[in-house]
């Protein structure tokens, strides 16, 4: 055997081997980004379930809320005083379900609801309330009230187009 048929041998006995490792190394980078895009798409839909559910269970609670407040008339206007919370109805009916989905609320809510615990905190150690006091936590509770009409009627007219 010449080294002309020894080259030639070992060429035509490499050749498919290269081949067979070239057409490997390359399936092995289509599944690799395939996988890789079917595992992010996976991520992104159980982050978007996530939302719904936290969506639906803060909606419940705000559910509750706007129930609770005309049952039990948390709000109330009085012509001599003008419109005022009923704290032990605020504390009753109101506050625990604003405390129960706390990690889900608007930052707008949120912040009302702060106002009106420092508020009510502030009155407990100081055994008094400030002169403004009554019409702020009324401000701040109707706030809250109507914020979380607006999110109804947001998602109504989300849901409708």
């Amino acid at each position: 055997m010449t080294t002309e048929e020894i080259v030639k041998l070992a060429i035509s006995s490499v050749l498919p081997l290269l081949g067979v490792i070239i057409g490997g190394l390359i399936t092995f980078y289509i599944q690799k980004n395939s996988l890789g895009k079917t595992h992010a798409f996976e991520r992104e839909k159980i982050r978007l379930d996530n939302i719904a559910k936290d969506e639906e269970e803060k909606f419940k609670a705000y559910n509750r809320i706007l129930l609770n407040n005309a049952l039990h008339k948390v709000w109330e206007w009085d012509p001599n005083k003008g419109g005022e919370i009923d704290y032990a109805k605020y504390i009753k009916y109101i506050r625990p379900v604003l405390f129960d989905v706390f990690h889900l609320l608007d930052k707008k809510v949120a912040d009302e609801l702060d106002f009106i615990e420092q508020v009510y905190e502030r009155q407990h150690y100081e055994e008094d309330e400030q002169i403004d006091d009554r019409k702020d936590l009324s401000d701040s509770y109707l706030n809250i009230i109507a914020i979380i009409k607006q999110q109804f009627k947001n998602h109504r007219e989300s849901n409708n187009s």
